[in-house]
Order: C-alpha cells, then structure tokens, then sequence
C-alpha cells in the first residue's frame, strides 16, 4: 500500500494542470497539483519546453509525454490545449509573431 501512494505521488508531482502564456514576456506558466497539499498548486515559470525521450516503461499510458520544464521533468498532454497550435509553439516548433 504504500508503494502505490509513493507511485501516485511521483505521477501527480509530474502532471501539469494548465500551462498559461504570459502576456508580455516570451514564458509560460505551469500549473502542477501539490501531492502534500492538494489545495495548494505549484506554479513554475519556463521559456520552452522539451521534448525528453520516450519512457522505458512501455506500460505507463504516458511514457511518451515527458518534458522537461523549468528543469523538472513533466507530464504534458497535447489534448490539454485549447489550440494545436499553442502546443507547437510552447516547444518552439512554431515561430510567434513576436520573435
């Protein structure tokens, strides 16, 4: 029983909520769950996400989601954004208008 709550712990440290563009700075803020307080989130600031290879754990839905934000490896579903296109442009796959 408890390996399975340090297991959850690890999965829901790594989950991001929501990821916010800043308005006026070229960053983007990521939203995590607490795993010790819940009501409590955690947000971290990133200029660019990346792409980290793929898990060697083929069993885990998201083993090939993990990226590295804000130097914390992360859990990022493309199915979390409004628009495909704030997704490419997080990892810099896209030019903004701006840059």
């Amino acid at each position: 029983l408890c390996w399975v709550c340090l297991v959850l712990c690890g999965f829901i440290s790594k989950y991001v909520l929501r990821i916010y563009r800043h308005n006026t700075k070229r960053q983007y803020v990521g939203v995590y769950i607490n795993p010790i307080l819940p009501w409590k989130n955690i947000t971290c600031t990133f200029d660019k996400a990346i792409k980290l290879p793929k898990s060697i754990y083929v069993f885990i839905p998201w083993h090939k989601e993990y990226y590295r934000l804000a130097g914390h490896k992360s859990i990022i579903l493309r199915e979390r954004f409004k628009r495909p296109i704030d997704y490419d442009r997080m990892l810099g796959l896209v030019k903004t208008l701006d840059e």
